[in-house]
């Protein structure tokens, strides 16, 4: 599997692997491309309007709104409305399993771990939506005031909300296997391993053995985005996160993002963030 697509961010630490994060206060609109972690991810918007697509589903997130993202699922995330305030939790199914192989380990949790069971990403019944977001609002209180035994209070919190979905078929039997994950995730991994050089559909499609064509509308279907917007959005987030963290000069950050003209750099960029990278750098 090529993983130049997977997240290399160290969510938690090696002693605790898990972690919340809270998004608000956005200046500009804000995507997270297409990738994929080996956590279970949980998003839970509290106000606004959250674009989503996991596992090539759209989702349009409204306040309440609360989506399961399985352990190497690619997806990716979008806002729009600037006032969005969304959360996210991620975990290791591994951190939950017991020490001794006993039924809770066999029937219900090492089948998650071993993608023989999923979570929905959605919740399937509302009955059990009430306690599915006491569970949450419990999980992120433990975790920002750290007082003694979070860490078991979490953990005690994550086994009842499974729990809560395994009593709604909030976790199901996978029954067919994902043949085209590991080509979805090789497509992916090429082209973040390689755009930022001059790459084009001939490239791709003569390393993935289709042609230009069917290529081009294969990654369409799949993604549900072009290939040229794809490989744009990787480029022009490069390009933000050297704006923000370096003192290269523009036309540096133009060719390290892989555009061979600065004019169309500030063309494409502008468009995107309503204002030059010189103005959005100074801001």
């Amino acid at each position: 599997m090529n993983e130049n697509l997977k997240e290399h961010v160290t969510h938690g630490t090696t002693e605790y692997p898990f972690t919340v994060y809270h998004m608000q206060k956005f200046p500009h609109t804000f995507s997270v491309p297409l990738h994929w972690h080996n956590e279970i991810e949980i998003v839970y918007v509290q106000k606004g309007h959250l674009h989503l697509s996991i596992d090539q589903t759209s989702y349009e997130g409204r306040t309440g709104d609360i989506f399961f993202i399985n352990s190497q699922e690619i997806h990716e995330m979008s806002v729009d409305d600037l006032e969005t305030i969304y959360g996210t939790i991620l975990f290791p199914i591994s951190s939950l399993l017991f020490l001794n192989m006993d039924i809770v380990n066999e029937e219900f949790l090492m089948p998650l771990s071993e993608h023989k069971m999923k979570l929905n990403h959605i919740i399937p019944s509302q009955d059990i939506y009430p306690a599915v977001v006491h569970c949450i609002e419990h999980i992120v209180k433990l975790y920002y005031t750290k007082g003694t035994a979070f860490q078991l209070g979490i953990r005690m919190e994550l086994l009842h909300l499974l729990y809560q979905l395994y009593q709604s078929n909030g976790i199901i039997q996978v029954t067919k296997e994902r043949t085209n994950r590991n080509l979805h995730r090789e497509i992916l991994g090429y082209i973040g391993e390689h755009y930022t050089n001059e790459i084009t559909l001939d490239e791709l499609a003569t390393h993935f053995h289709m042609s230009p064509k069917y290529f081009s509308r294969y990654f369409h279907n799949t993604f549900r985005i072009t290939l040229s917007d794809y490989i744009n959005r990787l480029r022009l987030d490069k390009a933000r996160e050297l704006l923000e963290n370096t003192d290269l000069s523009i036309t540096e950050i133009a060719l390290q993002s892989g555009y061979c003209s600065c004019s169309y750099f500030n063309k494409r960029f502008k468009a995107a963030y309503h204002k030059s990278p010189s103005a959005y750098r100074k801001k």
